[in-house]
């Protein structure tokens, strides 16, 4: 990805987007202007601005684009993004037809947006000031390899099972979200918090420890949104 900084007579302005269509590279540039709204406009028509996010945001503010598309915060929270805790603003964009969220941060710009029928974009990884931030390994990859990026959500039977005393837990996001993992005893009390944060769309694992504890039944669960599920899994010393 092109990460050179543009100027011209008019804005200073930065490379937003290189996209690649059948090999014609398409760019789109965006500049911040002074009433804190960033706008975009493409290589072909350097002169059509078109709004796309206000910066200094907050809860409960609206904007209207193009006459009919409300752009509005919904939430904000904070999670943990490429390994630092960051605050998140959920931004939705409605213009009756369309309903799409999209999720934001001051440093690493919109994380993902997704509608109904599932993720739009998610980011995978930049580089700020010299430093990688998740991955930026960009490949260029076989129609047969899409097939690893998941559908659905999928949470994974823990292996092994029975285990004793670690066990690994694995789990597929089609979309990027904050999500979480924890472990719960029969009684429902909260063990352990595995997974607290903000993950890209993909396949994850993580190793669960269980040394301290006694042998028995134990639940993981893991929700993201309006996704919830929980599996059994067991302890054997």
């Amino acid at each position: 990805m092109d990460t050179s900084v543009y100027f011209d007579t008019i804005a200073y302005c930065k490379l937003y987007r290189e996209l690649n269509y059948s090999g014609l590279q398409y760019y789109k540039y965006a500049r911040l202007r002074i009433d804190s709204f960033y706008v975009l406009f493409n290589e072909f028509d350097s002169t059509e601005t078109h709004i796309y996010y206000k910066k200094n945001a907050v809860i409960g503010d609206t904007w209207t684009i193009g006459g009919n598309t409300v752009y509005a915060i919904e939430d904000t929270f904070v999670a943990n993004v490429f390994g630092e805790q960051t605050t998140i603003k959920l931004l939705t964009r409605d213009n009756g037809l369309v309903y799409i969220q999209e999720y934001w941060t001051e440093k690493f710009g919109k994380l993902s947006s997704q509608d109904f029928g599932g993720i739009i974009d998610d980011l995978q990884g930049c580089v700020i000031d010299g430093i990688v931030y998740g991955d930026t390994t960009f490949t260029i990859v076989s129609v047969e390899d899409e097939s690893e990026t998941p559908s659905s959500f999928y949470l994974a039977q823990n292996f092994p099972n029975p285990f004793n005393p670690s066990t690994t837990l694995s789990w597929e996001l089609p979309f990027g979200n904050w999500q979480t993992l924890k472990i719960y005893d029969v009684l429902g009390n909260e063990i352990a918090t595995l997974v607290d944060g903000f993950k890209p769309v993909g396949k994850y694992e993580v190793k669960f420890d269980a040394s301290g504890l006694a042998s028995g039944v134990y639940f993981y669960q893991l929700k993201v949104e309006n996704y919830i599920e929980t599996k059994k899994m067991q302890l054997v010393k």
